[in-house]
């Protein structure tokens, strides 16, 4: 397949904007109070949602939200295999098109999420709250939450179906500028 790259970047960006406009509906807050994306969890029978408004979550925007924020996440995984391999990757599988990625970007992209963790006011207490009121033990790391989060784009789409199942979207807020700044930085040395 031939692309454009220069309309994926753009892509990418115009992706980002919305994703963020969509968490903070779905977080029921203003934009520009915005902190941290929404993390879903889902089990076959409830999905929980994690924010940062008192108000409580509005679960009519979950599935815009993950949709275009797996898509989101989809594209910037495959620039970056791009701009590794020149080719381009075909798959919605977040944790498939990561897995894909060299070693040593993973690391850079793991040093980065790390950081970003690390430095975060809300992740470690989400996480915490998380694993208490789910009994889920996550590993917060882009390995294994884009595992997690793995076939978002294509379960959320289809959120009206009954019998389908939804998966996890967890870390977006660590994981898109982690993969963003190695995508920055491997066009740059193109």
């Amino acid at each position: 397949m031939e692309i454009k790259i220069e309309h994926v970047e753009k892509s990418i960006e115009r992706f980002a904007n919305v994703t963020r406009i969509l968490a903070a509906k779905a977080s029921n807050l203003p934009e520009e109070e915005l902190v941290y994306f929404p993390s879903i969890i889902t089990k076959p029978d409830s999905i929980w949602a994690y924010t940062l408004c008192s108000e409580g979550p509005n679960s009519d925007f979950y599935d815009a939200y993950i949709v275009n924020a797996s898509l989101c996440l989809e594209m910037l995984l495959k620039a970056v295999l791009y701009y590794e391999r020149d080719i381009w990757i075909r798959g919605h599988d977040l944790g498939k098109l990561y897995e894909q990625i060299s070693a040593p970007n993973k690391k850079k992209i793991n040093t980065a999420y790390k950081k970003l963790y690390k430095d975060s006011a809300w992740s470690k207490p989400i996480a915490k709250q998380i694993k208490e009121e789910t009994g889920l033990d996550i590993k917060w790391n882009p390995a294994s939450l884009l595992a997690l989060s793995y076939k978002a784009f294509e379960h959320w789409r289809y959120a009206f179906d009954i019998k389908g199942t939804r998966s996890c979207f967890l870390g977006y807020s660590e994981i898109f500028p982690a993969l963003d700044s190695l995508r920055v930085e491997l066009k740059a040395n193109k």
